[in-house]
């Protein structure tokens, strides 16, 4: 879980009091010439944990879970599992180590994960996803293919979804996973422009309603299936089934009706195309579509995980 915190700086004797959390948090003090203001060293940056304060707030950006396994391990990691029950207790033991008190604090951004271990390359589950719910998935372009993939993250979205190779991504960074186990499928619901109470947020009600909310959502990824014809079917049905199957009866249309005027689908065949469809109704009884073993083994441990990790306590 990683978060972003803001909390009001409307403390009595300010100067002091920023002066204490800077030395206790390793915190340079800036002066712009127009405002002083306190942040991370490059030091405590490292140790995964971001603070800042300016126009009196303070803004602390950390993941829980590796807070927690640098704890716990001694090392930054979020390769592992972490329950909701871990989080409350890290923001609990977070607030502790760095002095000050969260009441007055909100967050303001966050993500909710869950690590699935996979038997194949977590990139043949990526390439094999679609969308959730009714929301396209892309190629991240900032990663290789099927490595990443996100739904819209545009600006003026507050709520996204990623799907990544975690195990890939550890690798890339020279790093081990906690397991030693490169086959990590990681996936992410991701909330930005929030403003919720610290103590509200971590209560056992919230927790249980963005758990719930989560496995309610990565309940409806959409994988790609093999699309199997009877007995008979020609190679170029099963194509035609394939691609309205995909995108539906209005989108075959256009796409056909392009194709021909481009030249790129022959008048003798856009008419075989054509008639396909017209037939739909008739020919897709004769075409089943199957589940992959992919997609079996990811609904299979998605529920088995998150019952493990779904742990809130009092």
């Amino acid at each position: 879980m990683n978060v972003d915190i803001t909390i009001d700086t409307d403390f009595e004797n300010l100067e002091e009091k920023l002066e204490e959390l800077a030395a206790r948090n390793k915190l340079q003090k800036w002066n712009n010439g127009k405002t002083v203001y306190y942040e991370s060293t490059q030091e405590a940056k490292m140790m995964g944990l971001y603070m800042k304060t300016k126009g009196g707030k303070l803004k602390i950006n950390c993941s829980l879970h590796k807070q927690f396994y640098l704890m716990v391990f001694g090392r930054l990691d979020n390769s592992g599992q972490f329950t909701m029950y871990n989080a409350k207790w890290m923001i609990n033991n977070l607030f502790e180590e760095i002095g000050i008190e969260q009441e007055n604090g909100f967050i303001t951004q966050y993500e909710i994960g869950l690590n699935i271990p996979t038997d194949r390359p977590p990139m043949e589950y990526i390439g094999l996803i679609r969308g959730i719910g009714e929301k396209p998935f892309y190629i991240d372009a900032y990663f290789k293919k099927n490595r990443q993939k996100t739904t819209d993250k545009s600006r003026t979205i507050r709520k996204y979804f990623k799907v990544y190779d975690k195990g890939f991504e550890m690798s890339d960074r020279k790093r081990q996973p906690h397991d030693n186990d490169p086959n990590i499928l990681r996936i992410e619901t991701v909330y930005r422009r929030e403003k919720i109470k610290i103590t509200e947020f971590f209560s056992k009600k919230h927790l249980n309603k963005i758990a719930n909310l989560f496995i309610k959502d990565w309940r409806t990824v959409e994988f790609e299936r093999e699309i199997r014809g009877a007995k008979g079917t020609r190679t170029d049905q099963t194509a035609r089934a394939k691609q309205i199957l995909s995108i539906g009866i209005e989108s075959y249309m256009n796409l056909i009706n392009e194709q021909r005027k481009k030249g790129e689908l022959s008048e003798r065949n856009y008419r075989t195309a054509r008639e396909f469809a017209r037939d739909w109704n008739e020919h897709k009884k004769h075409f089943k579509l199957i589940t992959s073993e992919l997609e079996k083994e990811y609904r299979e441990k998605l529920e088995i995980i998150f019952k493990k990790m779904n742990v809130v306590e009092t």
